[in-house]
């Protein structure tokens, strides 16, 4: 990647900007997880999953590093939509049953390192076999499937309870009132700027943030620069790709536990 992107005159802090510009955006439009609220969940979890992937899929015809950095710009963005989802878990689950539900969510995170670590090791070891760059095969590879669950999303993800096409009418009934006790968890109940309010007055939220924020740092940050801290140790590319993985296939389990 530097060989190929790389400016002129050169610049040592390209790819750190790469990344740091990812978690900017991801931070400045967290608050998009709120249209939850206001939009159906099909539609807005398709187009989440639709741009994220098309972005990531696009970094792998970057031209030059200032490129690239406009992309991860929008994959945050992208990246940023997906803080809703335990919110949207709440329109399913009991208040008690959500921290299990929500563990499987964040659970992909260091399952999706394992593989993504896992198969930048096989790019790497089949490379010369293709014309293509391996990090631009690796942006395409890991990034196309997901265009095509965000056309799945479409039709599989149900908004409510209400819509979910694989319950029966009694079984939607039934969870429909287990979660008709809050209220507030629903889809219907539209947003109000006036129900944020509270919630800067609640310590909960806060120390929810503060979890979120040191998953993301352990899940997002981390792996980024795992291979490279292998290496620096005086193991070859190829072997610290490998040894990335098994660290967040242990991760996985434990968050589950």
């Amino acid at each position: 990647m530097e060989e190929d992107l790389q400016t002129d005159p050169p610049r040592e802090d390209w790819y750190e900007l790469c990344l740091t510009v990812f978690y900017v955006s991801y931070i400045l439009f967290e608050g998009i997880s709120v249209l939850f609220k206001v939009v159906p969940a099909h539609i807005l979890v398709s187009c989440v999953v639709m741009a994220w992937g098309l972005t990531a899929s696009l970094q792998a015809i970057a031209t030059s590093y200032p490129m690239l950095v406009a992309m991860r710009f929008v994959l945050g963005i992208g990246e940023a939509g997906f803080t809703g989802i335990p919110f949207y878990l709440s329109f399913f689950f009991k208040r008690e049953e959500l921290a299990f539900r929500t563990a499987i969510f964040i659970s992909a995170a260091p399952l999706a390192t394992t593989f993504a670590s896992t198969l930048a090791w096989a790019i790497l070891q089949f490379a010369h076999l293709t014309p293509i760059a391996p990090w631009r095969l690796l942006f395409l590879i890991e990034g196309f499937p997901t265009v095509i669950a965000a056309v799945a999303a479409w039709s599989v993800i149900p908004d409510s309870p209400q819509t979910a096409s694989y319950l029966t009418p009694r079984e939607r009934q039934v969870a429909r009132l287990r979660v008709g006790r809050d209220s507030s968890s629903s889809p219907a109940s539209g947003f109000k700027l006036a129900d944020l309010a509270p919630l800067f007055r609640d310590p909960v939220p806060w120390l929810i943030a503060s979890m979120f924020f040191l998953t993301n740092m352990a899940y997002s940050s981390l792996p980024v620069f795992l291979p490279k801290i292998i290496s620096e140790m005086g193991h070859s590319a190829v072997t610290s790709q490998a040894l990335s993985a098994p660290p967040y296939l242990l991760s996985f389990v434990v968050v589950l536990f």
